[in-house]
């Protein structure tokens, strides 16, 4: 898609017309124009094509780990006196050196 990209309709109502929440009319507008502009045909694709991604997954948990749901995590415990080389060793090839 072209950066200088203008939808022939807004994001908002592009968005009502995915989620079925405009009146008959406004979704026969959007349809009109996804119909008529490649763009908005390949934005609608590509929108297609995520879902079909998503439901084949039977589970969140196959894509979002269980720890990343809870909110409870350790942080891990940093000496005050660490600096860089402790992390990153150096040798003659590195930035740090």
């Amino acid at each position: 898609m072209h950066k200088d990209f203008v939808p022939t309709v807004s994001i908002e109502k592009f968005a009502a017309y995915l989620d079925g929440n405009l009146t008959e009319e406004g979704m026969n507008e959007v349809a009109s124009a996804i119909h008529s502009d490649d763009s908005l045909q390949d934005i609608l694709s590509s929108g297609y094509m995520v879902d079909e991604t998503l439901s084949t997954y039977d589970d969140w948990n196959q894509i979002v780990q269980d720890d990343i749901f809870t909110d409870s995590f350790d942080i891990p415990n940093i000496e005050e006196n660490l600096d860089a080389s402790d992390i990153f060793p150096q040798n003659e090839d590195s930035i740090y050196a």
